[in-house]
């Protein structure tokens, strides 16, 4: 029996290495005893470590994505749910909740069945890298939608006579078109230059991924500048991840090690502790599901509502709308009337 090189390269950051076959003394491959088929040995050019630990974070992007998204769902089930969540601010939290969604979905989907698949990295079919185009499409969108959250305040706080209305086509040409700009720019061009490292479903990081990163980075320092107290707190949350991103420690130490694990828990429960800040945590939604579980109990004769619940209860389409006005007073500028229709 004798060996032969084949041209297939590794997944990851092997690229540098090779598989082999074997070749049988009749001209044939050798075929695995349990599968009866020829095979490719691959043991050769992967770093068990390495793998290992790559498998390790795996898990923990699937598992974080996994729980950002079932929190995120029931977010945004509640938000549907309940009537009385209807204005502007809680429209904007819709949009970037669906965005979340999309995103934990998508990254979910390249996690298992294209990070981890040697074959699919090896064969680098088209649907692989469209995938990895609208995935950078759906990270956009997040950043953009959490831009807007910030833009929306500032703008009814600053500017008294933009009506609800027009600001919100505004801000669907951002958090929806832009990104779908930066998407196609930046597929085309990693698509067609010759550097582009378009092998292996496109996993390398590329050097053109700055068309994305750098307004989405721009957009952060922005939202700095221009936020009020309802978005400050998710800032260092949702700005982390550029952060440590542009400044890995060296390959092979400790450190990365430590990095990789930050990486994969900063990016990945992004939507958990959105949905826990925006909708779990949130006064007016607790007061509304407390106040449907007492008239459930009611109803089913299981117990008496409070007295506190008797009186009318004051819209949060409202209350969500004044608490700009709140935040106007608090920043000492001229509130302006809202409408929450």
């Amino acid at each position: 029996m004798t060996s032969k090189l084949s041209d297939q390269p590794r997944a990851e950051s092997f690229y540098d290495m090779k598989a082999f076959k074997d070749c049988n003394q009749d001209g044939t491959w050798w075929r695995h005893p349990e599968t009866n088929k020829s095979w490719s040995n691959y043991t050769t050019c992967i770093d068990l470590e390495n793998l290992n630990e790559n498998r390790v974070n795996v898990q923990l992007y699937i598992a974080g994505y996994s729980c950002s998204l079932a929190a995120i769902s029931i977010a945004l089930f509640i938000f549907f749910y309940f009537r009385q969540l209807q204005c502007t601010r809680i429209t904007i939290h819709k949009n970037l909740f669906a965005s979340f969604i999309l995103t934990n979905t998508a990254w979910i989907v390249w996690y298992t069945e294209v990070n981890t698949v040697i074959s699919v990295l090896t064969t680098n079919p088209v649907w692989c890298q469209v995938l990895h185009v609208v995935n950078q499409y759906f990270m956009s969108c997040n950043y953009l939608w959490m831009f807007c959250e910030g833009m929306y305040l500032h703008t009814m706080i600053v500017f008294a006579f933009v009506t609800e209305k027009h600001i919100m086509k505004l801000l669907a040409l951002v958090g929806w078109g832009f990104p779908a700009l930066l998407a196609i720019v930046y597929g085309a061009v990693r698509g067609t230059m010759p550097d582009g490292d378009l092998e292996n479903c496109w996993i390398k990081e590329s050097r053109y991924m700055w068309i994305i990163t750098a307004p989405l980075c721009l957009s952060i320092v922005v939202r700095k500048r221009k936020a009020v107290r309802a978005v400050l707190i998710l800032i260092p949350l949702l700005g982390v991840y550029y952060i440590i991103m542009w400044v890995p420690p060296g390959e092979g130490s400790n450190a990365q090690v430590v990095y990789q694990k930050l990486l994969a828990i900063f990016s990945s429960f992004q939507g958990f502790f959105v949905a826990l800040i925006f909708c779990f945590l949130n006064g007016e939604v607790l007061g509304l599901i407390k106040k449907k579980w007492y008239n459930y109990q009611e109803v089913h004769g299981r117990g008496r509502r409070f007295s506190t619940y008797n009186t009318t209860m004051t819209e949060v389409g409202c209350s969500c709308c004044s608490c700009v006005g709140s935040l106007a007073q608090a920043d000492k500028v001229t509130p302006r009337a809202y409408s929450c229709s």
